[in-house]
């Protein structure tokens, strides 16, 4: 109930308050947050260990963390101010660059995949393409809280994005697809049990299954997509060439080879915004595909 009754409180005071302010207050609890949760701040700072490596000083390392913090909490208010934001905002605040990507993939008949990750404002990235009148269906790990699900459900629905649940989403999805339509999905946070094993950042960890396994199966193009913040709070949207299913061998072989190569699409991107990653727990570790136990 509390935590129902914080989003609500902060979708009233976003959609009201100028952006200016908004951004403020954004950027002081993100700080207060770094201050206040250690475990959180430990493990951005695992992370950002293995993404810049050892020549970094723990002053810098500090700043990296305290903007991961700032930059996510920057991403909250801009999703509850979904309902202020028309075609207008997404078109000077949104540069997409391989707009035409997509409808390459959609000439070939069997849909598209934007495949993206916990990376700067996700939410937006694939907004912005909605708002330039793509239909586009979002698979997304639901909330605990159903008051809270409807509440994040809503805000998505108000930019024309129809969500699917994770759990769920398979059968649904993989009818999209064979109509020709569009497919959103984050792909390195595991959310069950099946993962991929992967090279990324240097180690050998998991990412999950159900992506490549959508796209295997569906034939889909997966579309590598990200968004960079840039100082102004404007977005630089990077869709990159797309990512085929081989023709040949298994299903599985099909999953690694898609799997692997959008890991190492994202592990170019996490090496120059480290800060972008909005990752709050020891990815390399709980995510490791040599943890005891898996």
């Amino acid at each position: 109930m509390i935590g129902y009754l914080w989003y609500l409180l902060i979708e009233k005071f976003v959609t009201r308050a100028p952006m200016r302010v908004v951004y403020a207050v954004a950027r002081f609890l993100g700080f207060l947050r770094y201050l206040q949760w250690g475990k959180g701040r430990r493990a951005v700072r695992r992370n950002l260990a293995v993404l810049v490596g050892g020549s970094t000083s723990p002053r810098q390392m500090r700043a990296l963390a305290r903007k991961t913090f700032i930059n996510f909490g920057l991403n909250i208010v801009e999703f509850f101010r979904f309902a202020r934001f028309d075609r207008e905002y997404f078109d000077t605040h949104c540069r997409i660059f391989g707009g035409d990507y997509l409808k390459q993939c959609l000439e070939r008949g069997k849909g598209a995949i934007f495949l993206s990750a916990h990376f700067g404002n996700w939410e937006l990235g694939v907004a912005a393409y909605a708002s330039r009148g793509y239909p586009i269906t979002v698979v997304a790990l639901p909330h605990k809280n159903r008051r809270v699900e409807v509440l994040f459900v809503s805000q998505r629905e108000r930019k024309g994005l129809h969500v699917l649940p994770t759990r769920t989403a398979a059968r649904p999805a993989r009818k999209v697809l064979k109509r020709n339509g569009i497919i959103g999905m984050l792909a390195e946070r595991m959310t069950g049990t099946d993962g991929v094993p992967v090279d990324f950042c240097g180690r050998r960890v998991l990412f999950p299954r159900g992506p490549g396994w959508l796209a295997a199966k569906s034939g889909a193009a997966v579309i590598p997509t990200l968004g960079i913040r840039n100082r102004d709070n404007t977005f630089a949207v990077f869709s990159h060439p797309p990512i085929l299913p081989p023709d040949e061998g298994t299903v599985d072989e099909k999953i690694l080879n898609v799997t692997q190569r959008f890991a190492t699409f994202l592990e170019k991107y996490l090496s120059r915004y480290p800060e972008s990653w909005a990752t709050f727990f020891d990815f390399f570790t709980e995510q490791a595909a040599d943890r005891p136990g898996d």
